[in-house]
């Protein structure tokens, strides 16, 4: 379950660190989206 649940989190924290990047980059995320 320790270990699982280890797993579990390192993948949260890379999922929060992707989002925050996203979110941090808008001109990024817009060319993305498509949206001007």
């Amino acid at each position: 379950m320790k270990i699982s649940d280890k797993k579990m989190r390192n993948l949260s924290g890379k999922i929060t660190t992707i989002f925050l990047t996203i979110y941090g980059s808008d001109n990024v995320f817009k060319t993305v989206s498509g949206v001007d």
